[in-house]
């Protein structure tokens, strides 16, 4: 690990010089314990939510995640939990995990997917993209997470959790639901860049953008 902490406290002096205060912290956090998989985690979360691309990502993704399935596990059961409004690290850590690294995860955390939809990127692969909740009462889904994967490198690109989506017109198509509604207190995280915390906004899920579960990647999950 003498490696491991060499790198952390370059990464932690270098971002105090730059004003990235989420990853010195997290950095000095970590090198108190670096077998722990929580501040492992927050590390990454820090340095996506502060902007780094991908070059500065993938040596600390390779490293720091040597079980992506341990690693799915961890983060899905913080964004599971009733008090994680705010764990935007958790969020952002599945990015670049491979889809089927979340696939036991998502069933062992009692997430459930409900709607499979697609979405197109400039000058990139199809997105698939998996809207899950653990429970479901009426109109309500608590707590919403999506996970999105590259259609041909099967990468985790978009990930995002909420504390709920509320349906106020929703119908099947498919095996998917779609419809209009609120989304509250959501968190995403995208590649190569870009973050987003709404308390509030609108909500849709369209008919013409469904996927067919039999081609999804978490079919097995349902």
């Amino acid at each position: 690990m003498s490696g491991l902490n060499s790198r952390l406290r370059k990464l932690r002096d270098e971002a105090r010089t730059k004003n990235r205060f989420s990853i010195a912290a997290a950095a000095s956090d970590l090198l108190e314990d670096t077998d722990d998989l929580d501040r492992r985690i927050n590390l990454l979360g820090a340095m996506q939510s502060e902007g780094l691309l991908r070059n500065s990502l993938a040596p600390y993704w390779r490293e720091l995640r040597d079980d992506e399935t341990a690693w799915a596990r961890a983060c899905l059961a913080r964004l599971v939990a009733r008090d994680r409004d705010h764990d935007f690290w958790a969020v952002a850590a599945l990015l670049g995990c491979r889809v089927d690294s979340v696939l036991e995860p998502v069933a062992a955390v009692g997430l459930r997917p409900w709607s499979l939809r697609w979405y197109t990127r400039f000058d990139a692969p199809t997105v698939h993209v998996a809207s899950l909740s653990s429970a479901v009462a009426g109109a309500i889904r608590q707590p919403y997470v999506e996970i999105g994967w590259d259609a041909t490198t099967h990468e985790i690109v978009d990930c995002a959790r909420a504390r709920a989506v509320h349906l106020e017109q929703s119908a099947t198509v498919g095996d998917s639901i779609v419809g209009t509604g609120s989304i509250f207190y959501s968190m995403r995280a995208r590649l190569p860049y870009g973050v987003w915390r709404i308390h509030e906004d609108r909500f849709e899920l369209k008919a013409e953008h469904v996927l067919a579960y039999s081609a999804s990647l978490l079919a097995g999950t349902v």
